[in-house]
């Protein structure tokens, strides 16, 4: 995923004309990233209920896996071309 993203990043530097095809593929890969690691970071605490939630959150490494997640998904969807969120 790192490499996919640094190769996108240099096709955007180059100005290659392919940048204009691609432009979608770096936010998707950070929202794919970011849904990922909000349901798979810790699997030894699923099922996740209410409950569990909360109790869970007050782990610090918990917490930091869930929030790191959460930046990563805004930043995926504030970096989608503005004509795809509405």
């Amino acid at each position: 995923m790192v490499l996919l993203l640094a190769g996108l990043t240099w096709i955007e530097v180059l100005r290659l004309r392919l940048a204009e095809r691609v432009r979608l593929i770096w936010p998707s890969c950070l929202i794919l990233l970011g849904l990922y690691n909000i349901f798979f970071s810790d699997l030894v605490q699923w099922p996740l209920t209410f409950d569990r939630f909360t109790r869970l959150l007050s782990n610090p490494q918990v917490l930091q896996h869930k929030v790191l997640a959460v930046l990563v998904l805004g930043l995926g969807l504030v970096e989608l071309p503005d004509g795809l969120v509405t």
